[in-house]
């Protein structure tokens, strides 16, 4: 037959400035060309498609796989039966193109896990030796279309406060904020923070993380996987002093996006978590904002709403009575390159139940120092 080789061209994509990336819906077009001395004769030429997801773990001794078809088609570039061509210089080209479905999920590597599409050309023949010749797998990347814009709550503010006693009326108090939800890759997470240190001694430090939970499952059984995508930590906090993160920025880097769509195989979500490190003997305080990160960013992110999220931020970030008595001096923290702030003014409002107990600790502290110096 004189074939030496199968090869599989794809042609370049204009909404895409990288090779072989496509968006559900697409067109997906190319050549295959038979390089080979001879005459060719072949039977049939086949175009292969596929799209798979599959997940593998091993937990206590037991092995839990399963595997998924998103995308399976077979285009014939010659059909069955006798094909006689002298072979050009530069091959014999067979051109094809097919469209991507609307509704499959994006491409995945993982540990536990992956979602794949590959292509493959197949040539039926009769030979003593082989039937079928076979190049290798082409693979293509889908790219997730994920739009923000259609979510109107990704616009909206995150914020959570706790407070962690230590003993008796100490206690550490933290509150965390971020001006929306929803993000794409490359954008800027603006994080905020005020820690408070009331706990009668130093907090050994705080941490700041972007974690992404993928959860692989086989219908029955789960595992989630965590994988700390970016962190940065902060130097420890005196007594009485606060730790300020102010729109400190997070870059979103080049991940799949929450919930991956259409695959119920593989399940993400993205968490920026704050931990506060008390010391031996106590747990840490943490606060979570569970964040959507999507492929298609929302138009009004930095503009009509991203202003409304900063009022609403500013409102909520309104003077409390309850602990400024002892905001004296301010004074400069730093570590890492970052730089933290001891204000004078003071941290966000907590809710009532938290700030009566922590006004009853000031009070009892401020009424000791005074006997104290009497």
């Amino acid at each position: 037959m004189g074939i030496k080789r199968l090869a599989i061209q794809l042609d370049p994509v204009e909404t895409s400035s990288r090779c072989c990336v496509y968006s559900p819906g697409d067109v997906i077009s190319g050549s295959v060309t038979i390089f080979g001395k001879r005459n060719v004769n072949v039977n049939g030429l086949y175009l292969e498609i596929e799209g798979r997801a599959k997940v593998a773990w091993n937990k206590n001794d037991n092995t839990y796989r399963a595997q998924r078809s998103y995308l399976n088609l077979t285009i014939p570039l010659i059909h069955d039966g006798s094909f006689l061509q002298e072979m050009a210089d530069d091959g014999l080209k067979f051109p094809f193109s097919f469209a991507l479905p609307h509704e499959i999920p994006c491409s995945y590597e993982g540990k536990s896990g992956n979602i794949r599409y590959s292509i493959k050309a197949v040539i039926k023949r009769h030979s003593l030796f082989k039937m079928v010749y076979v190049t290798q797998l082409v693979y293509f990347i889908v790219k997730a279309v994920v739009d923000l814009s259609k979510d109107v709550t990704t616009l909206l503010p995150l914020r959570q406060s706790v407070s962690k006693p230590q003993s008796g009326l100490k206690r550490i108090m933290a509150d965390a904020w971020l001006d929306r939800s929803g993000y794409v890759p490359g954008e800027k997470i603006q994080f905020n923070a005020n820690i408070d240190n009331f706990s009668g001694k130093s907090v050994r430090g705080t941490t700041v993380q972007l974690i992404q939970y993928t959860t692989f499952t086989d219908g029955k059984h789960k595992n989630k996987v965590k994988k700390i995508l970016w962190q940065s930590k902060g130097r420890k906090i005196c007594d009485k002093e606060i730790q300020v993160w102010s729109h400190f920025p997070i870059t979103v880097p080049c991940v799949p996006p929450s919930g991956m769509p259409f695959c119920n195989l593989v399940d993400i979500s993205y968490v920026v978590k704050l931990i506060i490190d008390p010391g031996f003997f106590y747990g840490n305080v943490i606060i979570r904002l569970n964040i959507v990160i999507g492929s298609v960013r929302n138009p009004n992110g930095d503009e009509g709403h991203g202003r409304n999220s900063r009022n609403v931020t500013s409102t909520l970030l309104q003077p409390s009575s309850v602990i400024s008595p002892d905001r004296i001096s301010p004074c400069r923290l730093s570590c890492d390159g970052i730089e933290f702030q001891h204000i004078d003014s003071p941290p966000p409002t907590y809710e009532e139940c938290e700030l009566t107990g922590f006004q009853l600790f000031r009070n009892s502290f401020s009424a000791g120092k005074k006997e104290k110096a009497e």
